[in-house]
């Protein structure tokens, strides 16, 4: 089969090659050698890469390496936005002598060459965005003097679309994030336009109406809840409002409380709020959920909760030193620590599968501004792989041999899984793979165990030699491994064989897979991974019953690229594999048709 056309149903998780355990630090790279800098929250974009402004633009690879730094030649830092085809939009001050400073939203190729450059009057930078909304276009809120652009639309070709004026400069150090609910944003403001010179909450429609104003003591940005109400947090309270403003509940923490920073909300929408020395969190009913304290003193940082909502991150300084902190968003009990440089700042951002998080450190004294890559999965994969010798101890004869070794596969979790298996071996010789890669689909809770044979030839030097069976992604990350050892004996050998005659025998190219008559509408078809893909991409299809299956692959304007599969499959968990490098960078569909179902998946292609 060629292979721009080998394609498959089959996926297994992308966890990190070299991490284990919670709380190992992947990577910390270098950004900005001028401590006094300011930098936006790590945004991912479509091919996984981190996108960061620290008065310049910074790509980062997945593995830390710099892909691309563009030279924004701005006085301050804005946040940045990153469109779902790779396109970055930032907000850019630039001082003219003689004249002032002019404000810009500034839009550029995934590439680093700028499209456009939309000028907007104001006499402060932005304070929020531009963030990326709902509805594709970009939104801002920038400090004024009530005569120019005060909240703001552009779109994401460049077209200015509407300001509202009347506000102050919110009071932040940093960027923030616009907040967004289904139908509108929210901006908070030390003078808002209902409430002149003490702070406010108002909310805005996408087309630029505002919806309301109210004139409370709201502080820091606000938080949207799943339902789209909002949460504000003043000078020692936290107030819920509906999506249409009206007041729901105010809590007013007891006195003394620390210094409270930005609220965070979970996927369930608890509320968490940290202050000098506690964490705060809230039902969605405005009741105390609980309150942990979890420093010895330290500035607070705005909590980040993982995709799933089950785990907390926060920093503390403890006893002079600073750590990165993960709770358990539950009952705020404390899973593990890490030391860290310097302070963290502003919000992390979490990979979608939330195995990773990326922190971004603060500089102190001469130190950079640093992005740190800190993994956060529980450890485990979701294929586990055992490898032992049939028999017992292995000794092979001067004159070679061979010997069995039994290898069980087991998918862990309750979704089809799909990996590549193979082994290797090391010591003296050292040889990999000797069998494989072979692609495995297995179902939820499915194990498969096949014993083999493996020829160690007479040409292999004496010595101890490890052999090993490893799962995961060949050339990739490695998710699982097993191992044991064997000997080779010392001795004279004639006509020895030579040293590539490694074989192993008794795998099954097609092993029987497990049928699953209960799976809902009868078939299950997992993601794409990786996702996104600079090689290969795997999904795995479950069915529960013997069909016509036909896989296709179409580029974004609807143009089949690939037909992946058409022919009939039985049932159990099938495993295919596309081969994208011959494809070029983009977004794709693979759809997937059977007798009883259709499915789509999207695919992003980044070489």
């Amino acid at each position: 089969m060629p292979r721009p056309l080998l394609i498959a149903l089959l996926a297994f998780a992308a966890w990190p090659a070299f991490a284990q355990q919670p709380g190992d630090i992947l990577w910390s790279t270098p950004l900005e050698e001028d401590p006094t800098e300011l930098m936006s929250r790590p945004e991912i974009g479509p091919d996984g890469a981190i996108h960061m402004f620290v008065n310049d633009i910074f790509v980062i690879e997945p593995d830390g390496s710099v892909r691309l730094r563009i030279d924004a030649n701005t006085l301050y830092t804005s946040d940045i936005a990153v469109a779902p085809d790779g396109r970055i939009f930032v907000a850019e001050s630039i001082f003219n002598p003689g004249v002032g400073v002019d404000y810009y939203v500034v839009g550029y190729s995934p590439t680093g060459e700028e499209l456009w450059r939309t000028p907007f009057e104001a006499t402060e930078a932005v304070s929020y965005g531009p963030s990326l909304g709902p509805d594709g276009n970009l939104y801002g809120v920038v400090g004024f003097g009530y005569t120019t652009a005060g909240a703001f639309s552009v779109s994401t070709d460049g077209t200015f679309r509407w300001s509202v004026p009347g506000f102050e400069r919110e009071s932040t150090s940093w960027p923030k994030e616009i907040p967004f609910a289904s139908d509108r944003f929210y901006a908070v403001d030390e003078s808002v336009p209902c409430q002149l010179f003490s702070n406010g909450i108002a909310a805005f429609s996408f087309s630029g109406e505002m919806l309301w104003c109210l004139p409370w003591n709201v502080e820091h940005p606000p938080v949207v809840g799943p339902d789209d109400s909002v949460y504000g947090l003043g000078y020692n309270s936290l107030t819920k409002f509906s999506p249409d403003g009206d007041l729901l509940w105010r809590y007013n923490f007891p006195s003394p409380v620390g210094l409270l920073r930005d609220p965070a909300i979970g996927p369930d929408g608890t509320v968490y709020v940290q202050e000098s020395r506690s964490l705060w969190a809230f039902h969605p009913d405005g009741s105390v959920r609980y309150e942990v304290q979890i420093v010895d003193s330290g500035f607070p940082v705005q909590p980040t909760v993982s995709p799933d909502g089950s785990l907390l991150l926060t920093q503390a300084s403890v006893e002079g030193t600073q750590y990165l902190i993960a709770l358990n968003a539950a009952d705020g009990s404390e899973r593990w620590r890490v030391a860290i440089p310097y302070i963290t700042d502003p919000p992390y951002t979490f990979t979608s599968d939330g195995d990773v998080v990326y922190v971004p450190l603060r500089a102190g004294g001469l130190a950079p501004v640093e992005l740190m890559a800190v993994y956060v999965g529980d450890g485990s994969a979701p294929v586990t792989v055992s490898a032992e010798p049939v028999g017992g101890p292995i000794t092979i004869p001067p004159s070679g041999g061979a010997f069995a070794f039994a290898v069980t596969l087991t998918n862990t979790t309750d979704q089809p899984q799909g990996v590549e298996a193979w082994s290797a071996v090391s010591g003296p010789a050292g040889r990999e793979p000797v069998l494989g890669p072979r692609a495995v689909a297995l179902a939820p809770g499915q194990s498969l165990t096949r014993t083999l044979t493996q020829a160690v030839p007479a040409a292999a030097p004496a010595g101890t030699y490890t052999y090993t069976v490893n799962v995961g992604a060949f050339g990739g990350a490695t998710t699982a491994s097993d191992s044991f050892v064997f000997t080779k004996a010392s001795g004279a050998v004639r006509g020895a064989a030579s040293e590539a005659e490694w074989t192993a025998t008794g795998w099954d190219e097609a092993p029987a897979a497990q049928v699953d008559a209960s799976l809902p509408g009868g078939f299950a078809l997992s993601a794409v991974s990786p996702n996104p893909s600079r090689g290969t991409a795997r999904l795995v299809l479950e069915l529960a019953e013997t069909q016509a299956v036909t896989a296709a692959v179409y580029n974004a304007l609807g143009r089949r690229v690939a037909i992946l599969h058409a022919e009939t499959l039985e049932p159990g968990a099938h495993a295919l594999a596309l081969d994208d490098r011959t494809l070029p960078a983009g977004v794709y569909i693979v759809r997937v048709t059977g007798e009883t179902f259709a499915a789509t998946r999207r695919l992003t292609v980044a070489h």
